[in-house]
């Protein structure tokens, strides 16, 4: 278990719906920031882990890749913070 191995803290790489780009770092070409990448489960199987890591006192850090979408991306991520 992390926590008994003393890991307070959990980094997840980009979960959002990613563009349809081959190579390692497609993880950072964000088509849509309101869907999970079916790769990355659900919405409600992210809930969940984050519940349950705060259960054994740990933190959750999503990387949110603001600087780098892809084609065909979702611009309403935008419309909500600017």
């Amino acid at each position: 278990m992390l926590a008994e191995m003393g890991i307070k803290t959990v980094y997840l790489t980009p979960i959002w719906e990613m563009c349809e780009r081959p190579g390692g770092l497609k993880r950072y070409c964000i088509k849509d920031y309101y869907k999970i990448d079916p790769e990355k489960r659900t919405a409600e199987d992210l809930k969940q882990f984050v519940e349950k890591a705060h259960r054994y006192g740990m933190k959750v850090i999503l990387d949110l890749v603001t600087a780098h979408t892809g084609p065909g991306r979702s611009y309403r991520f935008w419309q909500i913070y600017l």
